[in-house]
């Protein structure tokens, strides 16, 4: 077997396609680019092999057989890497090609079998040859067609990719495919083809396939060649040093002559594998003159871009990218400055390195000559360019100063689209070593890639802010649009707000006059002012904003206070404030305040995205204020409508009462004057007559007037016009125990007659006695519980209740009835109204209503079908107790006295006159009241009796005229109205005493007895 170069060679081309095929199956073989390098090196890999047995020359070798494999395998190698570069650049396969391409690969390989690409082959001196046949001519131009289309393809992509590190993984197969080729075609010549050029070829052309498709490398091509020239520049080194060990170590057994050089290399080559502290030793020195002195471009440059996208903050970006690059490039002091949009100008965003805290307030203007350049520029500007670009000669001191401060070696143009974002700027190296070229390239392909993932991470934020922003709007339109509720607005406002702007209190302010009104405040801190407060508008940071129709920043409380609040926040722990104007109809009404406990918390940002904001706000503010006035507005109307209504409910039940009252006041006073005559004549008969039948008779006459004046009494009680009661202090509580007292027989009756139970509770507070009738107030009480009672056939709870409320006593009256709709409850106080068909009469909560309101009160209801019934009476406070008008001593003798009786009615009149002659009195009589007057005034009269309405004067003038004239004089009111009289206009017309028609001569002798009683 023959060992020599043109041997290893091709063996070492066959171990490392074993290798690689076994890496690229390793990592994937799903992936069909991978499927198809495996496809590719496979057949390389059987080309190599093949060569390497022919070049051996092992014993009994087929050589015929060994070219014809050689062949075949070399023919499908351009389709194979035609067809692996349409994968590789991810394109449609062109399946008829590929049909064609291998179909055409078959023909030729059933060609070579029958012998018609190689006739022969032989061994000649050790050397072998072969007679190739006439279908070996077809094979070429095949094989050239394809392996053209694979290389144009890879040119075509390469040019049309924009992205330098697309481009760069492109440029690798490109390059191998092409050195492969012509290394392969080196066969052409006839003297070469037993030197392992073609294989050489073939083994480069894998290694950077491999390094393209297993790695993706993302350095430029010229570098991996002139850094792999330094591997193999090493490899051999080490590989001479290694065989040399490996030659004197066999001469040393003299067993040199047994091996020849080439056994050497791969002794060599084993055991310098093999040995791992001499591998680990040949790594690091070619790590050392791959990577630099302290670098490794490598791993910066593939983490960048994955790391870089992977942080949605633009602050730990530019942290990360500086402290990456720096630690790579073993920079002391460095930093990253992006472009502020509002101001035009490139800010701070990562320093590192600086002690001088001076630094952190450097920026690079837009105008400065090195930004400027590095926005034209496509490369990185060093110390040395600032002193040789000419147009960097004009820069200002001040800028060469700050470059200075930052010592600046490096500065880095970041740009996206032509459009420069942000500005690297690199110190000095800790060896204090300069850039070198290729450190700027890396330098500029880092900085590329962070430009692409910066500006995405600004586009993102700025989406997320607007996205934020219309957000927010649209609550704030939503709720505008639905609620009025200024509290409901004010909660959805800060909540969204506090997504954009960052505040620890905030605060609407509103101007009223002379005065400033905090509307709504909310706050994250203890504060002193709160919502509702007032303060004075002189001198108020609202009165500055009212001024001068704009916002008002302050910075820091800490440092200036323009307004007095500003001592009361900076007592609270704030420290900066924006206050922004609500306009309405161009004026302004109000400011929305935001405040921090951070200073210099709000700049030109805050203020746009608040004074955008402040013009809904101001709308919702006017819009709920509005609402507010209206609601206010709707409740008074409500609530006077509805004592419109109640008033006039009130007028037509009294009015409907009056016309009645006066009816029945009429009907009664002709009845009285009647029944007067009536009864005064039976009184007189019975007094002249002895027989027993006809004094019966008389008897039954007298009785009939005074039972007939009885209904007429009860006619008036029910019109509510009795005026004769003199009323004193009730004890509200007593009163409730009585009426209850006195409806307990009706429970019992219901319980025992149809088992219907009545539970009766009361809640009764300690109130003040009202003024009035006990009797009266218990029947009105009384007539209430029985109609409590009836609205509960089925049984039920009363509850009874009393308490004070202002200058009234409140009683309730509640039960668990049917209850009853508004048309019936409206009706329930009129006169014969009744649901309870011919069992009621409807004159019970009528002669109720009544009884309340001549006491001065007034009694309400409120009821629903289903849910009971509730009536509140409402009597006001009684005053000192009255004392007992009535005298309990008897009556003295009655002494003759001379009587003027003035009556228009002649049969009243009479049966006065023989009533008082009777009794033993002198009685002039008069029709009229103007003669009884004249009279009066022309007699001396002891008494005068006088009718109450009569045609000319009533009897009111008479006893006024009387009482003029001689003041001692008693006068004596005798009328058919009766119980219907005031006392107070009897005080003041000088009535001394009543006597109601019909009146017996007994009542006739009791007043006179009284207002006579000094008779002697």
């Amino acid at each position: 077997m023959n060992l020599n170069v043109g041997t290893i060679v091709p063996l070492a081309a066959c171990v490392v396609y074993v290798v690689l095929i076994a890496l690229v199956a390793r990592q994937s073989l799903d992936r069909r680019v991978n499927q198809l390098f495996i496809w590719c090196a496979l057949l390389l890999m059987m080309w190599s092999f093949g060569s390497f047995i022919c070049h051996a020359n092992p014993a009994n070798i087929n050589l015929l057989f060994w070219n014809r494999f050689l062949v075949v395998c070399l023919m499908v190698v351009p389709v194979a890497l035609f067809h692996f570069v349409r994968a590789f650049l991810g394109k449609s396969q062109p399946r008829v090609w590929l049909s064609l391409g291998y179909g055409l690969c078959a023909l030729f390989a059933l060609l070579t079998i029958m012998g018609y690409t190689v006739k022969n082959a032989y061994y000649v001196d050790g050397v072998g040859e072969h007679e190739l046949g006439i279908a070996s001519v077809a094979i070429v131009p095949v094989a050239l067609a394809f392996t053209a289309a694979a290389i144009f393809n890879l040119v075509q992509g390469y040019r049309k990719e924009k992205d330098p590190f697309a481009r760069n993984r492109i440029a690798y197969p490109l390059a191998g495919i092409s050195i492969g080729t012509v290394l392969i075609a080196s066969n052409i010549v006839p003297d070469w083809r037993w030197y392992p050029i073609d294989h050489s070829g073939n083994l480069i052309n894998a290694s950077l396939l491999s390094y393209a498709i297993l790695r993706y490398r993302l350095l430029d091509i010229h570098i991996a060649f002139r850094r792999g020239a330094l591997y193999a520049l090493l490899t051999l080194i080490l590989g001479g040093v290694l065989i040399g060990a490996g030659a004197a170590l066999a001469a040393s057994f003299g067993v040199l002559d047994r091996i020849n050089w080439g056994l050497g290399v791969v002794t060599a080559l084993v055991v310098a594998m093999g040995i791992p502290p001499f591998y680990q030793l040949m790594r690091r020195q070619i790590g050392g003159l791959f990577a630099g002195e302290h670098s490794d471009y490598r791993r910066v440059l593939r983490s960048t871009s994955r790391a870089l996208s992977a942080m949605p903050d633009l602050e730990e970006q530019a942290s990360w990218l500086m402290d990456n690059l720096m630690q790579t490039m073993d920079v002391e002091k460095g930093g990253l400055f992006l472009l502020d949009d509002e101001q035009q100008r490139y800010l701070p965003q990562a320093l590192r390195g600086y002690d001088n805290l001076a630094v952190s307030q450097i920026h690079l203007e837009s105008d400065n000559p090195a930004v400027a350049f590095l926005a034209k520029s496509d490369r990185c500007l060093t110390a040395e360019g600032l002193e040789q670009v000419p147009q960097l000669r004009a820069m200002w001191k001040l800028e060469r100063e700050q470059l200075e401060e930052l010592e600046t070696r490096v500065l880095v143009p970041v740009k996206v689209k032509d459009n420069l974002i942000g500005v690297i700027l690199l110190g000095p190296k800790r060896s204090r070593k300069p850039y070198s070229v290729d450190d700027l390239e890396f330098i500029y392909l880092v900085a590329n890639q962070a430009a692409v993932a910066i500006e995405n991470t600004r586009l993102y934020q700025e989406a997320t802010d607007r996205a934020e922003w219309i957000d927010m709007t649209n609550k704030l339109t939503r709720v505008i649009g639905s609620s009025l509720d200024m509290d409901q607005v004010y909660e959805t406002f800060t909540t969204a707000l506090k997504n954009l702007v960052d505040f620890d209190r905030i605060s609407i302010g509103l101007a009223e006059e002379d005065k400033l009104r905090l509307l709504l405040v909310s706050s994250e801190v203890p504060i002193e002012l709160g919502t509702g407060d007032i303060l004075p508008l002189k001198r108020s940071v609202a009165a500055w904003v009212i001024e001068h129709k704009s916002t008002n920043i302050e910075n820091d409380f800490a440092q200036e206070r323009q307004f007095p609040v500003d001592e009361t926040l900076l007592r609270d722990g704030l420290r900066s404030a924006i206050r922004v104007p609500l306009f309405s109809k161009g004026e302004v009404f109000g400011s929305l305040n935001l405040t921090s406990r951070r200073p210099n918390a709000y700049g030109e940002r805050e203020q746009k995205i608040l004074e955008q904001i402040a013009g809904q706000v101001a709308v919702a503010i006017q819009n709920a204020l509005l609402y507010e006035e209206a609601k206010r507005a709707y409740e008074e109307a409500k609530r006077a409508y509805e004592e419109l209504n109640a008033a006039q409910e009130f007028m037509v039940r009294s009015e409907k009462l009056r016309a009645l009252g006066e009816m029945a006041g009429g009907v009664a006073h002709d009845f009285n004057n009647v029944l007067s005559v009536i009864l005064g004549r039976a009184q007189l008969v019975l007094e002249d007559i002895e027989d027993p039948m006809l004094k019966r008779s008389i008897k039954a006459i007298e009785q009939a007037a005074l039972d007939a004046a009885k209904t007429v009494r009860r006619l008036q009680e029910f019109t509510r016009v009795r005026r004769d009661q003199v009323f004193d202090q009730v004890k509200v509580n007593q009163l409730v125990r009585s009426a209850l007292q006195m409806v307990e027989p009706r429970f019992r009756e219901s319980w025992q007659k149809d088992g219907v139970e009545i539970e009766v509770s009361t809640d009764l507070n300690a109130v003040n006695s009202v003024r009035g009738d006990m009797a009266e107030l218990r029947e009105a009480l009384i007539n209430i519980i029985f109609n409590a009672v009836d609205s509960m056939p089925q049984g039920g709870k009363l509850t009874v209740k009393a308490w004070q409320e202002d200058n009234q006593v409140v009683l309730s009256v509640s039960d668990t009835g049917v209850g009853m709709p508004d048309e019936i409850k409206s009706k329930i106080f009129d006169p014969f109204f009744t649901t309870k068909g011919p069992d009621g009469m409807g004159l019970g909560l009528s002669i109720t209503y009544g009884i309340i309101t001549r006491h001065g009160g007034n009694i309400d209801v409120e009821s629903s079908p289903g849910e009971g019934t509730t009536f509140y009476v409402r009597l006001p406070l009684g005053g000192e107790e009255m004392k007992n008008r009535s005298s309990s001593s008897s009556p003295s003798p009655v002494r003759k006295s001379k009587i003027l009786l003035v009556d228009d009615d002649p049969e009243v009149s009479e049966v006065l006159e023989l009533m008082l002659a009777q009794i033993g009195h002198e009685v002039a009589v008069v029709s009229q009241g103007q003669e009884a007057v004249a009279l009066f005034e022309q007699g001396d009269y002891d008494l005068v009796i006088t009718d109450l309405g009569m045609p000319d004067i009533s009897g009111w003038e008479v006893a006024k005229a009387v009482k003029r004239k001689r003041s001692e004089t008693p006068v004596i009111l005798i009328t058919g109205w009766g119980i219907q009289l005031d006392s107070e206009e009897m005080s003041r017309s000088g009535v001394d005493g009543v006597i109601a028609k019909p009146f017996s001569k007994q009542v006739l002798v009791d007043q006179l007895a009284r207002l006579l009683k000094d008779a002697k």
